[in-house]
């Protein structure tokens, strides 16, 4: 019936010659249907195995497993393309969702573990499953109490090609091909501070490290010094030796070797001034037609023209199943259309219909609260009754409003007394907060007011990160503890639950815990930065040389994050772990450290399931 009752539309609608061009909802072609995902036959995902795999679009990659109740497990991928996991028991609950899941299972059975691609016509990734609460029973040896100390080196006639002599404050200057090491000897007095640098001369990018008498390192650079030379400072030597410096080039060329006797002034790092923050302001969405390849979006509304009582408008918003949402249509400025409303679901149902007349909204015709039964796009069709035309606007949105009323900042701890315009309307106000604040909002309906008010708070997206109807007594809603990660403007927003009234209500928020101040940053200098890669299952190892009470900073950043998911841990001169660093700066490991004795330090860096380039720094704080 709905389908002829269009058509029968559409044939009154078709202009003559002479008539104004058809309306866009008159041109808008029928969607097109998304292919339907193809499901891939079941494969067996083995623990403590990274798996890798390639997939097209519209491919589900299904894996399963086994596992008992109370597992700990951690699923992770890696792609670079927009690949996600998505895990269910066997009664096919969704249990997590994303590029990794941690959790504990709830209990034993067989679970489903779904790969999917976006935004990707082709993708390869890699995936792995492992258990948080135990050791890996499949490593090929056992790793001993103390890990990743390095090989002891040989001595210094097989650390490189013997040079000359260095001697103090006297510049070596000399050339080195690719893959080549130069050894230089230096002889030290117990208690002599020394540092060393190495220029290139030209292009290249030199290396260098510092041995002791057995031809263990003492410490190494790469591209700490100005220029990203490498720059091994204050080296205090412990006896009366023979040390031996290695010189290599990445890529070959002529160098400059110099060592400097006496303690050298440590210069702080550039310190980059953060931006100020500055909160953001309310942008009015602005008042105008759609254009024929868009969709509604919430709680913006679009002008539209009924040019005759036979005329009609098609529009579409995109629903997820179990969305809550109001839509709302009315006469705009001093139009006379009587407006009417249908909302036909992705199947082809009527799922709603609202007119002005019976709506009880002032003129509008209101769909309230409607819950969507299936994902996919949604049409709503607008007509008018009694053979009206003229101008309309039109909103949908998610919850219980359709448009919004920015009113301003209200200020914290007071009370703000106020009035809900119209039915169907959400006021909005800014709070401006920062990383750490934890507030609390009061909304309660006035005396005599019909208003049973909903409060949300949502962050600078529009994301809602709290919200409550009716935890005060008397309707009003009460968020007692609302907490922010991050600083920036945040929304309070103010309707009513079923979208049937407006009238009076007072808003009062303050803040419950206040984010401590920022502590000062200190000032560092960098010892040791190197730019260098490690290939997925080994180490790579960095020394330096670092005193009793020395705060360090160190630091290792992935080139690509999608790439290298880097993990560093700080060895102190015995090869016991000191500290680490893991996902501290995103999925970057940045941690510090005190030193607990004069020594030789060593970093270690791998890839989490990963390989990759990256740059690590060691800075010593100086302020």
């Amino acid at each position: 019936m709905v389908a002829l009752v269009l058509s029968v539309m559409m044939a009154s609608c078709q202009p003559g010659t002479s008539d104004p061009l058809p309306t866009r909802a008159m041109l808008e072609a029928a969607p097109t249907a998304e292919p339907t995902p193809i499901l891939l036959p079941a494969k067996t995902l083995t623990p403590w195995e990274t798996v890798s795999s390639s997939m097209t679009a519209y491919q589900i990659e299904r894996w399963t497993f086994p596992a008992a109740a109370g597992d700990a497990i951690r699923l992770r991928v890696a792609s670079p393309a927009n690949v996600s996991l998505s895990l269910r028991d066997d009664g096919g609950v969704l249990l997590g969702s994303g590029t990794e899941i941690s959790l504990s299972l709830p209990e034993d059975g067989t679970y489903t573990v779904d790969v999917e691609l976006a935004d990707s016509e082709r993708a390869n990734y890699d995936m792995a499953l492992v258990y948080t609460d135990r050791e890996n029973p499949f490593a090929a040896t056992p790793l001993p109490e103390v890990v990743g100390v390095p090989t002891p080196t040989l001595g210094f006639s097989e650390l490189g090609k013997f040079q000359a002599e260095l001697a103090s404050d006297e510049p070596v200057l000399a050339e080195i091909t690719s893959g080549q090491a130069h050894i230089y000897i230096f002889e030290a007095t117990a208690g002599e501070t020394v540092s060393f640098q190495l220029r290139a001369i030209g292009e290249g990018d030199p290396v260098l490290r510092l041995y002791n008498a057995d031809a263990d390192i003492i410490a190494m650079d790469d591209d700490s010094g100005a220029g990203n030379n490498a720059h091994i400072r204050n080296i205090t030597f412990a006896e009366d030796a023979v040390y031996s410096v290695q010189v290599t080039m990445k890529d070959g060329g002529g160098y400059e070797l110099r060592a400097i006797t006496g303690e050298q002034t440590l210069q702080p790092d550039t310190i980059i001034t953060p931006t100020p923050f500055v909160a953001a302001a309310y942008a009015a969405p602005a008042l105008g037609t759609l254009d024929e390849d868009e969709r509604l979006q919430s709680h913006v509304p679009v002008l539209g023209e009924l040019r005759s009582g036979s005329d009609f408008g098609r529009y579409s918003f995109y629903g997820l199943p179990g969305e809550v949402v109001t839509i709302g249509l009315s006469p705009h400025s001093d139009s006379s259309v009587r407006p009417v409303l249908e909302i036909i679901a992705p199947d082809g149902s009527v799922l709603a219909t609202a007119s002005g007349r019976t709506s009880n909204a002032n003129g509008a015709a209101i769909v309230r609260n409607i819950t969507l039964p299936e994902e996919g796009a949604y049409l709503i069709i607008v007509t008018s009754e009694d053979g009206t035309a003229g101008s309309y606007t039109l909103s949908y949105g998610v919850g219980a409003s359709y448009q919004e009323s920015y009113v301003g900042d209200p200020s914290e701890g007071e009370t703000f007394n106020r009035t809900l315009p119209a039915v169907g309307t959400r006021d909005v106000y800014r709070v401006v907060l920062h990383a750490g604040d934890a507030i609390s909002v009061a909304v309660n309906p006035g005396a005599n007011s019909a208003l049973d008010p909903v409060v949300e708070l949502a962050d600078s997206e529009g994301n809602v990160l709290y919200r409550d109807d009716n935890s005060g007594t008397n309707r009003a809603a009460l968020i007692r503890y609302a907490q922010v990660e991050a600083d920036g403007s945040y929304w309070l927003r103010v309707s009513d639950a079923a979208a049937q009234a407006a009238g009076d209500y007072s808003l009062r928020w303050r803040i419950v815990d206040a984010a401590p101040t920022p502590t000062a940053v200190p000032v560092a200098s960098t010892i040791l930065r190197v730019n260098d890669s490690v290939v997925q299952g080994e180490y790579g190892f960095y020394s330096f040389y670092g005193y009793e009470g020395d705060r360090m900073q160190i630091r290792v950043t992935a080139a690509d994050a999608q790439q290298l998911d880097p993990v560093a841990v700080l060895l102190d001169p015995s090869g016991q772990e000191i500290a680490q660093g893991d996902d501290d700066e995103g999925l970057n490991p940045g941690f510090s450290a005190s030193l607990p004795a004069d020594g030789t330090y060593t970093v270690r860096v791998n890839g989490y399931l990963s390989g990759g380039d990256f740059e690590l720094t060691v800075a010593v704080v100086i302020e």
